[in-house]
């Protein structure tokens, strides 16, 4: 949840990154889901303000609906309590119009370039055919985090997966 009174630390920096044309974005990262009552609170501030210089960053793993493959001890258990609740991919239509980017978050691609734990086709189709044009950001946060000639492979098959799903 956001530090109480975000509204006016907003407000006062907002003058600044209108100066410098920057965008501040806010992080939906699991367990926060789309649902939640400070994203529509945030909606809410930015229809009410008109700005265009506070959106959303949607971290993809409040989609994730699969326990990571491979996972053990507490980052398993942790796993599974953050699959008690997380976002559909239609959530997202909600701030899509201020999602100014996305940490395209991946746990595991297998070998045919799927990730299985995070509905990327479905969230990246509505995104796609609603007018989305920002940026994706890759972030891995599957096991073997330490293994740079796996996370390599890794990030060269989520870009694969990419390629397929948006057709370049």
């Amino acid at each position: 949840d956001p530090e109480p009174g975000w509204e006016k630390y907003i407000e006062r920096a907002l003058p600044y990154a209108e100066k410098y044309n920057v965008r501040m974005c806010t992080e939906v990262h699991r367990p926060t889901t789309l649902r939640r009552q400070h994203i529509f609170d945030y909606l809410e501030f930015i229809e009410r303000t008109g700005t265009e210089h506070f959106g959303f960053n949607v971290d993809f793993g409040t989609f994730q609906n699969r326990p990571i493959p491979g996972a053990t001890g507490s980052f398993a258990e942790r796993d599974l309590k953050c699959l008690e609740d997380y976002s559909k991919p239609e959530d997202v239509l909600a701030v899509l119009p201020y999602a100014y980017a996305c940490h395209a978050k991946f746990n595991y691609i297998d070998e045919n370039f799927e990730e299985k734990t995070i509905p990327y086709r479905e969230v990246l189709e509505i995104m796609v055919n609603n007018g989305w044009s920002g940026f994706l950001l890759s972030e891995y946060e599957g096991p073997r985090r330490d293994d740079f000639a796996f996370l390599g492979d890794q990030l060269r098959r989520q870009h694969v997966m990419l390629s397929r799903i948006l057709g370049y």
